[in-house]
């Protein structure tokens, strides 16, 4: 797993644009995180939880959808492993659902987390755009030589 981290991951970034990057690195997770799963046999109710790392890495490159779509599709993955090995797997009883319920809630605080921070970069960035508008046009009004920068704003 750290390979992946380390190793892999930066190599990708490089090499893909950003969205296929982050697609790419998300199936990667997804794909080690469920293998380590399946290869815990009878630990797999503590390695469920590396289930966490594709949930961390797909709400933090796409937001919500990224966070509760990674969920489900791990949720799927956990559904078919399981009733392939046992066809009397049933998800909704007590002990899946102690395991299921605090993972989507992370995977939805996660995703609301991000697209709050998503929102708050956008309107520093508007608010940063504006003043440095207002700066040029003060740039523009001092070079024609007018005297008060104020009148030149005052015609626009």
């Amino acid at each position: 797993m750290f390979v992946l981290f380390f190793i892999i991951e930066p190599e990708i970034r490089k090499r893909f644009p950003y969205t296929d990057a982050n697609l790419t690195v998300l199936l990667l997770y997804v794909f080690f995180a469920h293998a380590a799963w399946m290869a815990s046999h009878e630990y797999q109710r503590i390695m469920f939880w590396l289930y966490i790392l594709p949930v961390f890495s797909g709400g933090l490159s796409f937001g919500l959808v990224g966070s509760v779509g990674t969920a489900f599709f791990n949720t799927i993955l956990f559904y078919l492993s399981s009733t392939a090995a046992n066809p009397e797997f049933d998800l909704f009883i007590p002990a899946n659902l102690t395991l299921l319920i605090p993972f989507y809630t992370f995977a939805i605080i996660l995703g609301f987390q991000v697209e709050q921070k998503i929102r708050q970069e956008r309107e520093t960035f508007q608010k940063i755009a504006q003043v440095t508008t207002l700066r040029r046009l003060r740039n523009v009004s001092n070079i024609e030589g007018r005297a008060d920068p104020e009148l030149f704003l005052g015609e626009i």
